[in-house]
């Protein structure tokens, strides 16, 4: 997700800054002995919320060449369906490709052509 261009960053934090404040504040005014428990709920809440923030932006991302067809650049022999990318320490960056009705195999990226349809069909 982007933020648009326009998007006021201090307009947002004065805002959650009073949000934050003026219960604060108050609870402090009238009600002493909870704002311990008012500051503990409110840490806590950050920190589920900045968890929750981490685990779904990472989420987003998919390597769009997962899913397309890989095939061998010397030979033009079809590998099989592209499952991920991985470093091999003696390859470098490799492919990690199912071959059809077979086990995952890794090939080096550069001995690889990706298309997004089968041609050999």
């Amino acid at each position: 997700m982007e933020w648009p261009e326009s998007f006021d960053w201090r307009t947002v934090s004065i805002i959650v800054a009073i949000l934050l404040i003026l219960p604060a504040m108050l609870l402090w005014r009238f009600y002493r002995g909870y704002f311990q428990i008012f500051l503990v709920i409110i840490l806590i809440f950050a920190a589920l919320t900045g968890i929750l923030y981490y685990r779904s932006l990472g989420a987003d991302y998919r390597n769009p060449a997962i899913g397309q067809h890989a095939y061998l650049i010397e030979s033009g022999k079809y590998l099989g369906v592209v499952e991920g990318e991985a470093d091999d320490r003696s390859r470098g960056k490799v492919w990690v490709v199912r071959p059809p009705g077979r086990y995952p195999l890794i090939y080096s990226k550069s001995r690889v052509r990706l298309a997004v349809q089968r041609i050999d069909q």
